[in-house]
């Protein structure tokens, strides 16, 4: 996952602004842990952009996934959907996207998605999450998908092939 964006390392945390060169970083105490930002454009394996999400969460129940799981079995590309229940054109959007999702699956389950979502609680998260037939990221566990695929606020589908 190296390297970085230029020489510098920084927090994926929106409310933290430390950003310290390699050398600094030893040095500064931090209240949580730093994870390095993927340069954008670049290609990297989904292990290595998997690398941050601990697990990914099944979209009925609370039940944990492993994250290599959506890769496996002759899995071809994977989707990553950037959406949120606040946003009133995503909760138009996903359900035409989760029929959509429903059919390409009856026919081959080459195709995965992945939720990531920009919610700002739990309960909306859970609740929107539900409405998916894909996994989702556990909230505030994608900042660094977000920041791989210069996520800009409005929902989003993006394909690795």
């Amino acid at each position: 996952m190296n390297p970085l964006i230029g020489s510098r390392h920084g927090c994926t945390y929106q409310e933290c602004d430390v950003d310290v060169c390699e050398t600094c970083l030893p040095k500064n105490k931090h209240e949580h842990p730093l994870v390095e930002y993927l340069i954008p454009k670049q290609h990297y394996s989904l292990e290595q952009i998997f690398k941050s999400v601990p697990h990914l969460l099944n979209p009925n129940n609370e039940e944990k996934i492993e994250t290599k799981t959506i890769w496996e079995e002759g899995v071809k590309s994977v989707g990553f959907y950037f959406s949120a229940h606040w946003c009133p054109p995503c909760r138009t959007f996903t359900p035409k996207l989760a029929e959509l999702y429903k059919e390409a699956q009856a026919i081959s389950q080459s195709l995965r998605l992945v939720f990531v979502s920009c919610d700002r609680d739990e309960k909306s998260f859970n609740e929107y999450r539900s409405t998916m037939p894909w996994p989702a990221v556990p909230l505030n566990a994608g900042a660094l998908l977000k920041a791989y695929f210069q996520f800009s606020g409005e929902y989003s589908l993006h394909l690795l092939i």
